[in-house]
């Protein structure tokens, strides 16, 4: 995290790779027949991949989870920050707060049950109060992403429309709280859902850093960005995704 704080970006939220993906799902419907196979590529590239986010997942010992927006300590978090479990121990008031300084909700346990750990509906995906959250509570985003993904699925990989956009979420600590980053999971083998990933720490996340004052971020497809390449030129290039941070 200091290299991209170093750099003026942030993680990239899961509001923000919704955004995005719709983004691109959009250049690829309005391009010339040519530009086509481009463009799917793209959009491939945001469908068949998992992709880490700057959010936060925090469970207690109750059983508890809280869903962090932009969350503190994992923009803090460095090569020295001790781990548990491939977790975070958030420590003091500020680590439960979002990038904007409020507490959000707690879930119970019981709403865990309720909404966690079972594939849904197109309809369930959308009133699911974890993917409203994740989503910044903005229900209009939440809708055409999940269409989009439902009907994307469906068309590539003939998904049926009860198997996609589950939530998981950590298992409970023995004691405490733990706190991971939500991770939105590819199409292909994960069915779109959100969980935690395989852990902070781990060798197989995937991260990517967003300049704070980009807005919406609507930046040429062709412009190679800071010191190495974006994940959408990557594409461009033919170049595997490998497992690294990326910039746009």
């Amino acid at each position: 995290m200091p290299l991209l704080r170093a750099e003026g970006r942030v993680p990239l939220s899961a509001a923000g790779l919704m955004a995005r993906y719709l983004e691109v799902l959009d250049l690829l419907r309005k391009a010339p027949k040519e530009s086509k196979p481009i463009y799917a590529s793209l959009v491939a590239a945001w469908e068949d991949n998992n992709f880490d986010t700057g959010d936060g997942v925090v469970r207690d010992y109750l059983g508890r989870v809280l869903v962090l927006r932009s969350a503190r300590y994992l923009e803090d978090l460095t090569p020295k920050t001790p781990l548990v479990e491939g977790a975070v121990i958030p420590e003091g008031i500020e680590a439960w707060k979002d990038g904007g300084g409020n507490t959000p909700p707690i879930f119970s346990a019981a709403e865990v049950s309720i909404y966690c750990d079972k594939p849904t509906i197109p309809d369930g995906a959308k009133h699911n109060p974890f993917w409203q959250a994740l989503a910044g509570w903005n229900q209009e985003l939440l809708n055409e992403f999940v269409d989009a993904r439902f009907a994307r699925a469906k068309e590539r990989f003939g998904y049926p429309d009860d198997s996609m956009m589950g939530v998981s979420v950590p298992p409970i600590p023995e004691k405490g709280t733990l706190g991971h980053a939500w991770c939105i999971s590819g199409l292909m083998e994960y069915s779109g859902r959100a969980d935690y990933g395989s852990g902070l720490g781990s060798p197989y996340g995937r991260l990517i850093g967003v300049a704070e004052s980009r807005g919406k971020r609507n930046i040429p497809l062709s412009s190679p960005i800071g010191w190495h390449s974006t994940l959408e030129n990557l594409v461009l290039e033919n170049t595997r995704l490998p497992n690294r941070r990326f910039v746009f």
